[in-house]
């Protein structure tokens, strides 16, 4: 076993994510209780475009341990950005992911942000404050609660950190979005 992990971590040195994916595969055919390779293969998978095995990925560490925040939370937010998503269940998985790690900023982030899409600007306003106060660089973060700040009916502070988020020289995928919300205002 901790030969198959020396060698999925030296393909992982070398950018090898295809043999990657398969090594990670192969130990858990030979041990399926280890959580950190399904988080990992997941996540490679997720990378690589087949979000559906990803999902099956997270799905399965889940059964085995159900309490697995870490996986909760990626699978909630592959939900919520489907294209069809059910935020039902992206809400039930956020919640017991921060049910298992509070403080963590990004699950702050992934619940504050399910609760946003399903319009509870209240309940996600204190969730998505957390998430950017120990994120403050993090653009996308900080996109989330300008959003629902704007949601609150809190348009200049909303606005005010459209304008921070879109001044980080970090990339995010919401940065056109962000400046088209950023230009409709003005």
């Amino acid at each position: 076993m901790q030969t198959g992990l020396l060698k999925a971590e030296a393909l992982s040195g070398l950018g090898k994510s295809g043999e990657l994916i398969e090594e990670y595969r192969s130990i858990l055919e030979k041990d399926n209780s280890l959580l950190r390779v399904y988080l990992r293969l997941a996540r490679l998978l997720e990378q690589s475009g087949n979000r559906a095995e990803a999902k099956t990925t997270y799905q399965t560490a889940l059964r085995i341990h159900p309490e697995y925040g870490i996986a909760a939370n990626n699978l909630a937010w592959l939900v919520l950005n489907d294209d069809e998503p059910d935020l039902d269940k992206a809400l039930r998985l956020a919640l017991l992911a921060q049910n298992y790690n509070t403080d963590a900023p990004h699950i702050n982030d992934t619940l504050g942000w399910v609760l946003y899409k399903k319009r509870e600007f209240a309940r996600a306003q204190n969730y998505l404050k957390i998430a950017v106060s120990k994120l403050p660089d993090n653009p996308t973060v900080r996109y989330h609660y300008a959003l629902n700040l704007i949601g609150l009916k809190k348009t200049g502070p909303g606005l005010a950190e459209l304008k921070k988020c879109l001044a980080s020289t970090a990339p995010f995928p919401e940065r056109e979005e962000a400046q088209q919300v950023l230009d409709s205002h003005n």
